[in-house]
């Protein structure tokens, strides 16, 4: 379960982590959200059927504890690289590589402009990072040009714009609504999951597997994956919402967090696609 805390990051300081001043705060962030997504991820790694010498780059491997997983499935005789344009990620990520005693490697570098030569390693992988890019056709097709003919191109990403609340009260509904297009408004590619399949045919890929996935959460990982009480406090500022509308929807989320009936959810998409030429 996610944690509380008084500094929740806003998603679109994700795209630049190392100029937010708060990058350990990220660095936790980013691994409880490992954790939470971990049986999805375990299922996409065992139907991409990695070979104990094939090799990984991981674009946007935050703290590294997904390329940890993938050192082990890999063996030693495999090479699992991981790249993200922070800092602070890339120092997190080779601290986690040797608390785990596993041989990685990793760069600073951005998803459009990756330091490896054409057709480096037989699998690429992107997990929530789609999301946070502007230019997303340029990262998968660096992700392509540095995969082998014949390996694969695997993203993992939400819509941000399919997800849910349950709420009773109409005017509970409204804030929601407020807070959900200011949501989307804060990230670069919200609706990056949806948009996968048909990037990666206009990049020339051959499509393997588009899966979509139902995600629920409880209210402690909502709202810190929301942001909530940032997202709240900014609306407010803003005229957006009311102080008494923001203390009204909180209340109303703890309530039913108290009594058992809060429910959310994300909806996720995995696509896979094999390069072949």
């Amino acid at each position: 379960m996610m944690t509380d805390s008084a500094d929740r990051p806003n998603p679109a300081n994700f795209s630049d982590v190392d100029a937010t001043g708060n990058s350990d705060y990220f660095i936790q962030y980013l691994g409880q959200a490992a954790a939470l997504l971990a049986t999805l991820r375990r299922e996409d790694l065992d139907q991409i059927g990695l070979q104990s010498s094939a090799s990984v780059l991981d674009v946007g491997c935050g703290a590294g504890e997904v390329c940890v997983e993938l050192a082990r499935r890999v063996g030693p005789t495999g090479r699992v690289v991981g790249v993200d344009v922070s800092h602070a990620m890339v120092e997190a990520a080779r601290k986690s590589a040797a608390a785990a005693g596993v041989p990685l490697e990793f760069q600073v570098a951005s998803a459009e402009r990756l330091p490896f030569a054409d057709q480096s390693f037989d699998v690429t992988r992107a997990e929530r990072v789609f999301q946070h890019l502007a230019n997303p056709v340029s990262a998968l097709a660096e992700m392509t040009r540095v995969t082998r003919v014949g390996g694969q191109v695997t993203i993992f990403d939400p819509d941000h714009g399919q997800c849910g609340i349950a709420l009773d009260d109409p005017a509970d509904r409204a804030t929601w609504e407020t807070l959900r297009t200011r949501f989307l408004k804060s990230i670069a590619n919200p609706h990056s999951g949806t948009r996968l399949a048909g990037m990666m045919k206009a990049a020339g890929l051959a499509i393997v597997r588009v899966q979509g996935r139902f995600l629920q959460m409880g209210y402690p990982d909502f709202r810190l994956a929301f942001a909530l009480n940032d997202q709240l406090a900014a609306a407010v500022q803003d005229c957006a919402i009311s102080q008494q509308q923001a203390n009204a929807f909180q209340a109303s989320l703890e309530s039913r967090h108290a009594i058992g009936t809060f429910f959310t959810n994300a909806i996720c998409y995995t696509v896979v696609g094999k390069r072949m030429a």
